[in-house]
């Protein structure tokens, strides 16, 4: 059983278990995705503090092509990592994030070979990152969107 409650502008996942709840995700906030990304990336780095006692790569987390997402950039604490949503990126930013994240060369070949029919098309893309030994690592990338 999973539910979502909203708490001080806060969206919580919980998951009930033998009727224990435990906190899944805690999903900070969804932002505008409007330049400058200061606001945003400051609440990333508090996040990094307060978990890993040290900011995050902000090359790494926040990458030239994502910025320039349509809609928004969304944020989650999990139980064992930082996850960032991005909303909106259009093919090529959509083939650039499936490069950097290393998936399979058959779903990039075919985006290539198709990136016309897919010109229209917007792609929600995430990841989640730790750090450890003060390097930032991302642990998972996951998309959104038809292929």
């Amino acid at each position: 059983n999973v539910c979502s409650i909203c708490h001080l502008g806060q969206n919580i996942n919980l998951d009930i278990d033998n009727g224990k709840i435990i906190p899944k995700n805690i999903y900070r906030g969804f932002y505008v995705a409007e330049k400058p990304y200061e606001k945003i990336y400051e609440t990333v780095k508090e996040l990094s503090i307060d978990l890993y006692n040290v900011e995050p790569d902000y090359n790494l987390v926040f990458p030239k092509y994502l910025l320039n997402c349509r809609k928004s950039i969304g944020l989650a604490i999990k139980p064992d990592s930082i996850g960032i949503y991005f909303s909106q990126i259009n093919v090529d930013e959509f083939i650039k994030f499936l490069e950097d994240h290393d998936y399979d060369k058959k779903i990039i070949k075919h985006v290539k070979e198709n990136k016309n029919i897919y010109e229209t098309t917007m792609f929600d893309v995430a990841f989640n990152f730790i750090i450890k030994n003060n390097k930032t690592i991302i642990t998972k990338s996951s998309f959104y969107g038809i292929i």
